[in-house]
């Protein structure tokens, strides 16, 4: 067990345990990143084909703010054109790395919302839970990763200035639209930002900020969602949001969806008694200090509701293996790593008898972050060395199958890449 024996060596220890995980988290990143596309990032090759050649400023725009699957990701094609516009052509390495770097000030937000201000202890265990190789495919996958976690970034600063009492609480409209911009769940932020503002009592806020997310719903005009499949299935949609609530419980070689179910159950459970503490409890303080630790789990279970009525009907036939889509289980990390700190807060309410479980919460965590990392290091060389060999293969037999283009069309992939190397849009 790491124990922690005085006050100086906690402190140490816990420094370092804040620096070690992103610095082994982004080391990683940087040592295995490669300038091959996967998956959607050939459609981005296909954007900035079109981008180039489009004349004048209506049709560049409308590029830009045009449907990709039900998001309009704004964002992502403007970080892609600006990556392109610096260095000369689109290098996945750099965006593999801005995509990744945009979790950690997520976090930075998250400890602000929770007021961990030098709280090492907590630090530790945000960082150590959630900067870990689960989410292995948002790792290495420069589009999706940029989505997610700049979608994660906003939504996350929207909620801070929602909570926050100051004269920036405009700033959330800001945040709101650079979420829209980013991911289709954006538009559902409004679900928690409006009853936030109404609960401190800011009426005329509220109502300006309904309007506001109103207008920016009606422009957006989103595809049409799986409610049809979620009223038909509701069974299987349900399953598919307790899976994806603990995937964060399966292990490397470890694995199995009633561990996930039963963890996802323990999660729920735990959720309900810390709104029963914040709402039952007689102390108003308690309460306005937990707002913002209701709001980061509140948010996350919409997001994965979200996802799993929108993709239960696409992995109706494999909804385990589906739930352990990379894509998907930062969410379910985060959840998990919320929970553990309010536990940490909790248990410091009963005093010095706390200091042993302390202790254990932070070697748990320390370990799940390492025994995540040992084999995932392995993957990590072995998925690097085969882009590469498979691009290398491509550019001499030109059979796209060799490359990880995934769900993407192979004619798509093949033109797209093909058209961005004899533009200079991309060189691998």
């Amino acid at each position: 067990m790491l124990q922690l024996p005085d006050v100086r060596f906690r402190l140490n220890g816990m420094i370092v345990l804040v620096v070690l995980a992103p610095l082994l988290y982004y080391a990683s990143i940087i040592a295995f990143s490669i300038n091959v596309p996967v998956g959607d990032d050939y459609a981005m090759l296909g954007f900035l084909n079109e981008f180039q050649t489009a004349s004048g400023i209506d049709n560049k725009l409308q590029l830009l703010f045009s449907f990709h699957n039900e998001h309009r990701i704004v964002i992502t094609r403007m970080i892609m054109l600006l990556c392109a516009k610096v260095t000369g052509s689109l290098d996945f390495r750099l965006l593999n790395l801005i995509g990744n770097f945009a979790l950690l000030p997520t976090l930075i937000v998250i400890g602000r919302m929770l007021r961990l201000r030098d709280d090492k202890l907590k630090w530790a265990l945000l960082f150590l839970i959630t900067l870990q190789p689960q989410p292995l495919k948002l790792m290495f996958y420069p589009m999706a990763g940029i989505q997610a976690y700049f979608g994660l970034l906003f939504s996350f600063l929207y909620l801070y200035f929602c909570l926050k009492d100051s004269n920036w609480w405009y700033s959330a409209f800001l945040f709101y639209a650079l979420t829209v911009l980013t991911t289709g769940s954006g538009i559902f932020l409004v679900v928690l930002g409006v009853p936030i503002v109404l609960y401190k009592k800011c009426y005329a806020r509220a109502v300006i900020h309904a309007a506001f997310a109103i207008l920016v719903v009606l422009w957006y005009s989103p595809s049409p969602s799986n409610v049809p499949y979620l009223i038909e299935h509701p069974l299987k949609v349900a399953k598919f949001s307790l899976l994806l609530l603990g995937n964060v419980a399966q292990l490397p070689m470890l694995g199995s969806p009633y561990l996930q179910i039963g963890f996802s159950v323990a999660l729920l459970c735990y959720f309900t008694y810390f709104i029963g503490e914040g709402f039952f409890r007689t102390s108003r303080q308690f309460a306005m200090e937990n707002l913002a630790i209701l709001c980061c789990l509140l948010y996350l279970l919409m997001i994965i509701s979200l996802i799993a009525i929108g993709r239960a009907s696409l992995y109706e036939r494999d909804l385990w293996g589906a739930s352990l889509d990379g894509r998907y289980r930062i969410y379910s990390i985060l959840f998990f790593a919320l929970c553990c700190i309010d536990f940490v807060g909790r248990l410091r309410e009963r005093g010095k008898d706390s200091a042993l479980s302390l202790n254990v919460l932070v070697t748990i965590a320390l370990l799940f972050n390492l025994v995540w990392f040992a084999p995932s290091i392995i993957r990590m060389r072995f998925d690097s060395v085969g882009r590469e060999k498979a691009m290398k293969q491509w550019l001499e037999t030109r059979d796209i199958s060799v490359l990880p283009i995934w769900a993407t069309p192979p004619g798509d992939a093949e033109t797209n890449l093909s058209t961005a190397i004899r533009t200079s849009v991309y060189q691998p």
